[in-house]
């Protein structure tokens, strides 16, 4: 891997740290639905769910630019599905409401 491509990959995955912390941080968070006034309202552990997966994925990219996981070893797939059932399941979780 370039040097150009580790600083990118990891000021990515610093962002994608720093957005599920600011997730986090808010308390709650309000997402407008396709059919408004309807949104979702994530709080709680919908709430956290939600932070997880950004920054599960920054660390992961993190760890990708450091040589501490390959991109196509197992663990970095399951972090990865895992990053995905946590956003799909913050979804579900979530109250839809006005």
């Amino acid at each position: 891997m370039t040097r150009s491509s580790k600083v990118a990959l990891t000021v990515f995955g610093a962002a994608l740290m720093l957005l599920g912390a600011f997730i986090w941080l808010r308390g709650e968070v309000t997402l407008p639905t396709r059919h408004p006034p309807r949104a979702f309202h994530f709080n709680g552990l919908s709430l956290f769910l939600l932070g997880s997966s950004p920054f599960g994925a920054g660390l992961l990219s993190l760890a990708g630019a450091r040589g501490v996981v390959e991109r196509e070893s197992k663990l970095a797939q399951a972090v990865i599905v895992g990053c995905l059932a946590a956003l799909g399941l913050a979804f579900f979780l979530a109250p839809k409401g006005e």
